[in-house]
């Protein structure tokens, strides 16, 4: 394994992550164009592989000829890359946990797509959250009434409340309390937070595992009904 620092160490394991998360926001089958972002982030990641290694590693870069962006191109050269720092550096899956196995516990399909690609950025990981929460809302708002004009915590309120909401959650009365709660928690901390101004705070960890939290949420909204009229 080639002499590194020990930060140079800890960013290698971060580009192996990265790297999984392009790899797993990729669909599973399609020719489809990608959008010119996640090719910028893949071949900046592979730019300051290039520093590290002190070597050319053009080969691994995706380019405009390269069919057009799609789908099949970025995952060949993304699983080469991977490969790459696997054999190179000894990388191990049960010794880096990267972001590729995380992920694949998220079931939604909306959050996947709208979501996933955003893990693989740099930073700014409050658009993460800041989609994710618009996800929920809107899902909440799907589910009950389309035309509601409430948002954040009053939708909440309006379709999610134990006694008056439009829709009743599954479980036992203290249960449905209790995911209430928790709806109305997320619009007043992570909703309003990330969507009234820009929040550098939040690093990709915090964004994962907010994912994982609101998918959570969203499989609990597949079991509510609407409440019936006495």
């Amino acid at each position: 394994m080639p002499k590194l620092t020990k930060k140079q160490v800890d960013r290698l394991r971060e580009i192996y992550e990265e790297l999984k998360a392009i790899e797993s926001s990729l669909p599973i089958h399609g020719s489809k164009a990608i959008e010119k972002q996640v090719i910028s982030n893949y071949n900046h990641l592979i730019q300051e592989l290039e520093k590290m290694e002190g070597q050319d590693l053009s080969d691994f870069k995706i380019y405009r000829e390269d069919l057009y962006y799609s789908v099949q191109s970025l995952k060949v050269a993304v699983s080469r890359s991977i490969a790459h720092l696997r054999t190179k550096y000894n990388l191990e899956e049960d010794k880096i946990v990267g972001i590729g196995n995380v992920i694949q516990i998220i079931q939604d399909e909306e959050l996947k797509s709208r979501c996933l690609d955003l893990l693989s950025a740099k930073g700014n990981f409050d658009r993460v959250i800041r989609e994710a929460t618009t996800i929920l809302e809107n899902r909440i708002r799907t589910l009950s009434d389309p035309k509601l004009r409430e948002v954040g915590v009053k939708l909440v309120d309006r379709v999610l409340s134990p006694t008056t909401g439009l829709l009743t959650l599954d479980g036992e009365p203290n249960e449905q309390e209790g995911f209430y709660q928790l709806y109305r928690g997320v619009m007043l901390s992570f909703r309003d937070e990330t969507h009234h101004r820009i929040v550098d705070r939040f690093t990709r960890e915090d964004a994962i595992k907010t994912l994982a939290f609101i998918d959570i949420l969203l499989e609990t909204l597949k079991k509510s009904k609407p409440r019936h009229s006495p």
